[in-house]
């Protein structure tokens, strides 16, 4: 069964890949799966740290540190195409969960 979460971890940048790395949890089958609450956490680290090595590259070139313009820009992009990626994923699981409460029983 393939994972979908982890076609996420390439657009959140080299830097945080570590550590949006899964590991396993144990369930009573015997068999390896993260928990949601996991993915989730983190999904959100993940996120968090690219926002702020964004940040930090922004704070360093205008402090005058040696750090090249366009290294800052692709930061900065990174940064705002994992909070958008971020944003889409989550109005698709509110949608998924009113859709969810919607069905008759």
């Amino acid at each position: 069964m393939p994972e979908p979460i982890s076609a996420i971890t390439p657009l959140l940048g080299a830097r945080a890949a570590e550590a949006t790395q899964l590991k396993p949890a144990t369930v009573q089958g015997g068999t390896q799966s993260p928990s949601f609450g996991a993915v989730l956490q983190r999904a959100i680290t993940g996120l968090d740290q690219v926002a702020k090595a964004g940040d930090s590259a922004a704070e360093a070139y205008a402090a005058g540190a040696d750090v090249e313009l366009h290294d800052v820009m692709i930061a900065m992009q990174e940064a705002q195409i994992s909070f958008e990626l971020a944003s889409q994923v989550r109005s698709k699981a509110v949608e998924a969960y009113q859709e969810i409460m919607r069905m008759q029983l």
